[in-house]
Order: structure tokens, then sequence, then C-alpha cells
């Protein structure tokens, strides 16, 4: 498959790439549909990130339903239309409770100046999810834990 850029650091295959080998083929093939909602996310929320915070790791992006059900989510998961992403930032480690903060401050400043739309932003225990704004609970910042999402809160300064 040849790759596809989606932003100035990102292609499609990031956002297509799976390490469950038993889904990678249906997981591509489907996700070639979603070039233009797959543009969405690489430009218009992930490169922004990247732009000011440095190298990113796409963890997960499209899911296939095979996939999607082999990780546990539901059907409602925006993953399964390309809408969203889990990621890793090289500078923001996620053992990093102070660095992690100043992440988030900055992502709920972007999107309400309008920088940045988004529908969630979801610390996971290992990664950061983000999704596309759908109009319902847009610019929702939290924390996903045993099965429900936890908001998080600005720091004081």
């Amino acid at each position: 498959m040849s790759d596809h850029r989606l932003s100035k650091n990102f292609t499609r295959n990031e956002f297509l790439r799976t390490s469950y080998g038993q889904f990678q083929s249906d997981n591509i093939k489907e996700g070639m549909e979603l070039v233009g909602t797959l543009t969405q996310l690489a430009a218009g929320i992930m490169q922004r990130i990247r732009d000011k915070w440095g190298p990113i790791t796409i963890t997960s992006g499209y899911r296939c339903k095979g996939l999607n059900d082999a990780v546990g989510s539901n059907d409602r998961s925006q993953h399964l239309r390309g809408e969203a992403c889990d990621f890793v930032m090289r500078n923001v480690p996620m053992n990093d409770p102070e660095k992690k903060q100043e992440f988030f401050d900055w992502l709920k400043a972007e999107y309400d100046c309008g920088t940045i739309a988004f529908n969630q932003c979801l610390e996971e225990r290992a990664c950061i999810h983000i999704a596309l704004p759908t109009g319902s609970n847009d610019g929702r910042i939290g924390a996903w834990a045993k099965g429900k999402v936890t908001k998080r809160k600005k720091k004081n300064v």
C-alpha cells in the first residue's frame, strides 16, 4: 500500500496500522475509504498538537469492527468511523503529571479560543484519546478509568 500524506507530519498508514495482525488487512481496506475524515483528524487536531508539543506516535486510529471488538471497545466508538485516535507524545510522558496537566490546560485554552475543535480528549492508562467534534459533549477533557469518564480540572495558578 502506498502511503498518503494527511498533513505535514502524518500519513494515512499511521492511522490505519495495528499490532493485531489478523485485522491489518481489513483495517487498511476499510480505512482507505476514510481519507477525508482521517485528514480532518490529522490536519485539524493532531498536526496542531504536534506543532506545539513535538513528535507523536499514533497508537490506535481507525478500527475495523473486528479490531474494535478485539480491543474491548463499544459500537459507539469514533474509532470505527476514523474520527478518533489514541496517541503518545515524546515530550509529554504519561508518567509526568505536571507535563500532562500543562498539555491538557493548553488544549482547553486552544479549544476555548477556537483554534482546535474536538469532541473529547481523555487520558487513558497508557495514552491520550482524542476525537473529532460531533456537536454533543464537545470540548470535554477527562480521564477514562474503570469504564467511566472523570472530568479533568484545570490546575489553579
